[in-house]
């Protein structure tokens, strides 16, 4: 099966695709449209009770671009009743720093600074 999958691999790359992993073709096929986030959206807008999905995320130091990536996702969802709960544990790196100081205004997205490192992460 390998020697099958290498040979449709070349194939693939000649022919000016590029083959897929398992997973990149899972996520094409599984992948939700507008149309799909929207009903979602209404649906949940029906909901009798809506409780809110606490997110909680524990920050040290990390690259600001993931935290973005993070941060983003989570405002993303198509459930609206969520709360992000930023932990800092004392960052040094003024990127993080930097970054946490300009979180998007949403009031979702809480932040608390600890005083002194206490290794949470």
């Amino acid at each position: 099966l390998k020697g099958r999958q290498k040979v449709r691999d070349k194939l693939l790359i000649r022919s000016g695709f590029a083959p897929r992993s398992v997973h990149d073709s899972y996520v094409a096929r599984t992948a939700l449209t507008a149309a799909d986030l929207s009903a979602m959206a209404a649906q949940a807008a029906r909901f009798r009770f809506k409780p809110t999905i606490s997110v909680l995320v524990p920050v040290y130091n990390v690259d600001p671009k993931y935290l973005r990536e993070c941060v983003e996702s989570v405002r993303a969802q198509c459930y609206p009743y969520w709360e992000l709960c930023l932990a800092d544990d004392a960052s040094t790196n003024p990127a993080t720093v930097a970054y946490l100081n300009a979180l998007p205004a949403d009031p979702r997205i809480k932040l608390v600074r600890r005083p002194r490192n206490g290794h949470i992460c």
